[in-house]
Order: C-alpha cells, then structure tokens, then sequence
C-alpha cells in the first residue's frame, strides 16, 4: 500500500554557499514536490528547470503540482520545478559564472551532464554535475521520467515531444517510451537517434537505466496562459498512459521527424527570419536574413525538412544558431560526428564574439 495519500514538499539536497557579493554564506536548497496517490501505481518523476530560463516548463510543472489531487492519483509524482536551481535563480540557461564561491562551478548546460554522473562513487565534479547527480538518484528510482523544456525568448518553436532510440534502452523501455509519445497529444515527435548530439541529456541517460523517458517541448518565447494550459494537457495526457491518473489520453494524428539539425549565421549583423515554426523548407531557401554594412546575406537552409524552431534575436554573430531544422533522414555516424565538431567550432566562435562585443560595448 502506497503511504498515506496527501502532498508534501520535501528537500532533496542542500548546498551551503559563499556570496561575494553579499559576503555570507547562503543556503540554497533543491527541492522536489510529492503528490502520494491514495492507490497503489507507478512513480512517476517529472522534471523541469534544468535550463533556468525556461519559465513556461518550469509554471508547467509547478501547476501540475497545484492541479494534482491525491485521491485520482495512482501511485507517487515526484516534481522538480527547478533542477538547476543556481541558473533559474539568475534567469539563466546554464550555471553562471557565479558570485557564489565553495564548490567548484564553472558555466554548464546541466542538461548535457547527466552521463558523467557517477550513482556508485556520489556526486563529484563542479555544481551543476552535483546537481544532476541527485536528480538523477531520484530518476533511476522512478517507473518513468518526464522532461520538461520550452524555447526562451526570443525564440519559438513547435510543440514537440522527443524519444532517443537508442538499442541499448533495450526492447521493453523503447516500447513504453513509444506508448507514451503516441498518446501524448503533441503533433510533432522527434525521434532522436544514438548519436544526435547530447547524449548527456536526462532522457537519454534515464532510459539506460530502465526508466523509459521523453522529453516534452511546448512553447515558450512568447509565454501565455494559453501555452501553459496546453502543457498542463499533455503532462495529463502522458499521465494517463503512464497510469498515474485514471482516463484516455487524448490523440492527434503525428508527423514523425528523424533528427534535428542546427543552422548557423555565417555573418555578423542584424536578423530577420522569413520562415516561421512549422512551416516546411526545401534545401537552399532562405530561412533569414542578415543585414550589416555589406549588404544582405541570407541564411540558407542546408537541408529538407520543417522549421522546428526560430531565434528571433536582433543582433547575430557568426556561428549564432538562428534555427534548427527538423529531419525525417537520420545522419550516419560520421555525419554526426562532423556536425558535433562544426557545432562546437561555431559555439566558441560566437560566444568569442559576443563576448568581444560586450568589452566593447563597455568602452
């Protein structure tokens, strides 16, 4: 029998910390929040925050908490609204540079580290590995791990839900996960392949251990009650099919894509997007438009496919990713392997730039 039915807000972990600023030491606390059904069911772990900027996924979770009522649920939900708890405290997507001295820390996409935690040895490693050690303690626990993430301003993108399919989840777990997008009553499923980048994201890593996991993408950029009611629906919905909760999912007919591919200014200037979320793009059409004293550039798409998001930032530098492109053919291997080097080549290429042009911004 499951422990008594009611909700409870519980601690996970502390971190006591040196401000600089502030010159103290504060306490900063990760939390999950437990809805214990009053039938016996599975424990599902729903997860948001690991990007601290992604305010609609993390009212998503914090909503579902409110809405959940203890007696129509079967089982336990655990709900972490904000995994990286020090990057949603500064509106940030990965661990900033911090005023806050102790541990080690140093600027990471805590969604890219679930593969270097250590459950055998304990947390190790800067902050934001020490955090996703503890969630990810949590997760292997679980009969299923839910995702949460959304575009940041200012970006958009279509409503999606993702899957890896990797063979070494093995049989039992791809099918669940394959239940679980099916009756999701998300449009677009993007069935990411081994290789794609980001191995080290949480459901990629969770399914390793048993737990089936997807990730769930709605909205964002231009956050509305709208946007967050529809992701309250699909939560309901992959609860439903996970049997948390009594009732049949709702359905949409789906339109399945095989990989994702980013697309990068090759110039520094001013951004305009000519192709919005959604919308279907043949290799070599204009996806953008960047203007600077040399004139206008457009930003081709290298491939077929959809639009699956838009960065609609003002200003790009080159190597700034303004889009990505959902596929339906998967990479090969050294195909990946080439894009993942392109990829890191272009990030420090426009963070270099970004961060020349802050210095002289400051002159």
């Amino acid at each position: 029998m499951p422990d008594e039915a009611g909700k409870e807000e519980k601690t996970i972990v502390s971190f006591k910390v040196w401000n600089k600023e502030k010159e103290e030491t504060e306490l900063h606390a990760l939390k999950r929040y437990v809805v214990e059904g009053k039938r016996n069911g599975p424990h599902v772990v729903v997860n948001a925050g690991s990007h601290g900027d992604e305010f609609l996924a993390i009212d998503a979770a914090k909503e579902l908490y409110e809405r959940l009522e203890p007696e129509k649920v079967n089982g336990r939900v655990s709900i972490i609204p904000e995994a990286n708890i020090f990057a949603a405290l500064k509106n940030k997507r990965e661990t900033p540079e911090p005023e806050f001295e102790l541990y080690e820390s140093e600027e990471r996409n805590m969604n890219r580290c679930f593969d270097s935690v250590d459950l055998v040895d304990g947390p190790d490693g800067n902050i934001t590995e020490r955090l996703a050690y503890h969630v990810l303690k949590l997760v292997v626990k679980a009969d299923y791990c839910f995702d949460l993430h959304t575009a940041t301003a200012p970006g958009y993108k279509i409503d999606q839900i993702r899957g890896k399919t990797n063979p070494e989840f093995g049989k039992d777990v791809l099918q669940v996960q394959e239940r679980l997008i099916r009756n999701s009553g998300v449009e677009y499923v993007i069935k990411t392949p081994p290789q794609y980048i980001g191995e080290g994201v949480l459901a990629g890593v969770a399914p390793l251990h048993g737990v089936p996991a997807v990730t769930v993408e709605i909205g964002g950029g231009a956050y509305s009650e709208e946007e967050l009611e529809r992701y309250v629906t699909v939560l309901m919905n992959l609860m439903k099919e996970a049997g948390s909760l009594y009732g049949e999912p709702d359905t949409v007919k789906q339109k399945i894509y095989r990989d994702l591919e980013e697309v990068w200014a090759s110039t520094a200037g001013m951004y305009e997007p000519v192709k919005e979320p959604g919308e279907a793009v043949r290799k070599g059409e204009a996806l953008g438009v960047v203007t600077n004293e040399r004139g206008e550039h457009e930003v081709e798409s290298p491939f077929d496919g959809l639009v699956e998001s838009v960065h609609r930032q003002d200003w790009v530098n080159e190597g700034t990713r303004v889009s990505y492109i959902a596929i339906k053919q998967e990479r090969t291997f050294l195909e990946a392997v080439a894009d993942a080097f392109r990829r890191l080549l272009r990030s420090y290429t426009a963070r270099k730039a970004t961060r020349e042009r802050e210095g002289l911004l400051k002159l």
